[in-house]
């Protein structure tokens, strides 16, 4: 695998120019000290598909340690051109523990330009715990082409922390299917563009159809002027309607 000592400039960047990329083994850029050093952050693109295998984590979870944990690292999947990204293993930006104060989560973006986006893995933003727990991130999903975001009954979507984080689907041209009785975030907001495309969202406690901010400071290996930060904020749920361009929103406890 692929392993840094994180910070700021503890960072990675992989890129396929031309084909796909394969996650086998762990890429970590978790900080090795024990203060509140933040996690290095990971650009990983392809102009094909990307795929993880349950080995090929990715962690950019903050120092551990300190009296305040670290925060966690920023993380950018990106098929930049034709292909499906499929995480069979977990992406974690979790904040660090913190004797005092738990780090914040980080921010994950995934984006698939012409693919489905298939997650079969837990993709955490959480903040870190300790006395008092450090804040949820944020987890922002755009799929277009076929552009279907689906989990399994492994896929799980955390976002947990003392002011809970955020989910995004920024953008799907296909069903947007996220039904994991696990998924917890506090905040959730999507756009499905094509008519007869529906938009299923479950999550564990409690939950707002709110107003998530854009976030996101990394951009592609490629192409420094196409940002991890999406265009525009995600404002509510937006269906195209017809009969299948339903919505459904279950917030189980």
């Amino acid at each position: 695998g692929i392993t840094t000592q994180g910070n700021t400039l503890g960072d990675v960047k992989v890129y396929a120019i031309a084909g796909a990329l394969t996650v086998n083994q762990a890429v970590s850029t978790v900080p090795a000290v024990t203060t509140s050093q933040v996690g290095g952050t990971v650009v990983l693109e392809a102009s094909g598909a990307i795929t993880s295998a349950a080995a090929g984590t990715i962690t950019t979870t903050g120092a551990t340690g300190g009296a305040t944990g670290g925060n966690g690292g920023e993380i950018f999947i990106y098929s930049s051109t034709l292909g499906d990204i499929t995480l069979v293993g977990n992406v974690t930006s979790n904040g660090g523990t913190g004797t005092t104060l738990g780090g914040n989560g980080g921010v994950v973006t995934v984006r698939a330009v012409s693919g489905d986006i298939l997650i079969q893995a837990t993709i955490s933003a959480s903040g870190g715990t300790g006395p008092t727990a450090g804040n949820g991130g944020t987890v922002q999903l755009t799929a277009a082409g076929t552009g279907n975001i689906t989990e399994n009954g492994s896929g799980v979507i955390l976002a947990t922390g003392a002011v809970g984080g955020n989910l995004a689907v920024v953008s799907a041209t296909g069903h947007v299917t996220l039904q994991n009785a696990a998924n917890d975030v506090a905040k959730v907001a999507g756009l499905v563009s094509v008519a007869a495309k529906h938009f299923y969202y479950t999550d564990a406690n409690a939950l707002a159809i709110d107003t998530v901010t854009k976030v996101g400071a990394l951009t592609a290996v490629s192409n420094v002027l196409v940002l991890a930060q999406p265009a525009a904020d995600s404002v509510g749920i937006t269906t195209q309607g017809n009969t299948l361009g339903d919505v459904k929103v279950y917030a189980i406890a």
